[in-house]
């Protein structure tokens, strides 16, 4: 795997290894990958099928507000903290008032698996 990200890849390994990446060129192999945090999991070519399967259910099983408010915050996090925080309260209180978030609590205090629906 070859990234070259000026901008990217030295927030993801680091300074060192993304200047050894993309001066040296070269590959990484999974576990490498795995290691620097390129990649979240390796699995076994033979059982990747099953992986996503299994990985693609428990995200489909989850509240798509609640995903969509994670994937919102994480990519828009910068370096000002205030800015960021705001966000966050801005958009959690927003969660906080669709349907998933009522149907996550119910779930929750009747010890029950959520049925979400937004």
């Amino acid at each position: 795997m070859i990234i070259e990200n000026t901008y990217g890849l030295p927030r993801l390994v680091g300074a060192r290894r993304a200047k050894e990446l993309m001066m040296l060129g070269g590959w990484l192999s999974a576990a490498e990958a795995r290691e620097w945090g390129l990649v979240n999991r390796v699995v076994p070519a033979a059982t990747l099928p099953a992986a996503i399967e299994e990985m693609a259910g428990a995200l489909a099983a989850k509240s798509r507000s609640a995903t969509a408010t994670v994937k919102t915050l994480v990519d828009e996090a910068g370096a000002d903290l205030a800015a960021g925080l705001d966000r966050e309260i801005h958009l959690v209180a927003a969660h906080m008032r669709s349907k998933d978030a009522a149907e996550g609590l119910a779930a929750f205090a009747g010890k029950r698996t959520p049925l979400f629906t937004d």
